[in-house]
């Protein structure tokens, strides 16, 4: 625009040399149009992968609200979970730690090269290390014990096999609790439904909750595609001005080959 209002209007008189300031208007013109039909286009982009993303964060928040409703609400009853992100990770850290133990022990005990600390009505006795046992104790101390029969019966650091195998699966159950809902608070729900009690209530509540997270993108979306589509429409009439211009300029050098 500012280059247009620059040429000097006079200039488009027809006289001596108009053609070829006509022709020059013509092309800064379709310059102008082509610039701004890339910045339409680079604007439309960036929506576009908005979109995208919102779509990635409405599919994750329909993966976590599975989860969520196929977790066993018995079950959930009598966890209790940190309420923040990084807490959670802590605990998935120490979860893999005691999983990891645990599978080792059990391997090396079938095969017959585990240690045993003890015997007992059911057979030999197997200990975790010091560091696993550790902390898993802290795990069910945090979490509460009613989901860890197996790893607390006798109270201590020695195991028959079946309660090695046991514990395993309760260690593995409560890991995969734990991620269930650091993700649910990752893509944003409030912390506060861990500090109470995790009953069906509330476990409907934190479904509900997410839903309408979910619900949020999808309107973002339905918003960003009008804005999509406003971009897209200034595009083809920024290139179709372009065109014209271009046309416009071709027939004035074809005027002025023939000396018209």
């Amino acid at each position: 625009i500012i280059m247009l209002s620059s040429v000097n209007t006079n200039s488009l008189a027809i006289n001596e040399g108009s053609l070829t300031s006509i022709n020059s208007v013509q092309m800064m013109f379709a310059l102008l149009q082509m610039e701004l039909a890339k910045d339409h286009k680079d604007h439309a982009k960036s929506l576009i992968d908005n979109v995208k993303s919102n779509q990635d964060i409405s599919k994750k928040h329909a993966e976590v609200i599975a989860q969520l409703n196929g977790l066993d609400k018995d079950v959930l009853a009598k966890f209790k979970f940190p309420n923040k992100v990084e807490e959670l990770n802590a605990k998935l850290a120490d979860s893999q730690t005691v999983i990891e133990n645990y599978k080792e022990v059990i391997a090396k005990a079938k095969d017959g090269n585990q240690p045993s600390v003890g015997f007992g009505i059911y057979g030999k006795l197997y200990a975790l290390n010091d560091d696993a046992y550790s902390k898993f104790r802290g795990i069910v101390k945090s979490a509460g014990k009613d989901n860890f029969a197996d790893f607390m019966r006798g109270d201590d650091n020695k195991h028959f096999m079946y309660e090695l195998e046991g514990g395993l699966k309760e260690i593995e159950r409560y890991q995969h609790y734990c991620q269930v809902m650091r993700d649910a608070l990752s893509i944003g729900l409030p912390g506060s439904f861990m500090d109470g009690a995790m009953d069906d209530k509330t476990l409907q509540r934190m479904v509900s909750s997410l839903q309408g997270l979910q619900e949020e993108y999808g309107t973002r979306n339905q918003t960003l595609m009008v804005q999509i589509q406003d971009m897209l429409g200034q595009y083809n009439a920024n290139l179709q001005g372009a065109n014209s211009a271009v046309q416009q300029s071709n027939n004035v050098l074809q005027s002025l080959a023939k000396g018209g």
